[in-house]
């Protein structure tokens, strides 16, 4: 089952997108890629501003990372 930074990764390669277009100045560049090679955990309001750059809903995300039937109970985690 691939990381939350992996889909994360998958999701801002697929849209052609830098690490400098989804940071911000609170989430750095140095974080971002930390997140995507799983070296780092990613506050939940963070990675859904990060998303919303991207214009990917956390259902979209939360679908494609828990595709193991755990869906439901990631989106209330970001909730």
């Amino acid at each position: 089952m691939p990381t939350m930074g992996e889909v994360f990764h998958h999701y801002r390669v697929q849209r052609n997108l830098s690490l400098t277009d989804v940071a911000d100045h609170i989430v750095t560049k140095q974080a971002v890629s930390s997140f995507e090679r799983d070296q780092s955990t990613m506050n939940s309001a963070a990675l859904v501003a990060m998303l919303a750059r991207m214009h990917v809903s956390v259902q979209e995300f939360c679908h494609d990372y828990a595709y193991d039937g755990s869906y439901q109970q990631l989106l209330l985690e970001f909730n």
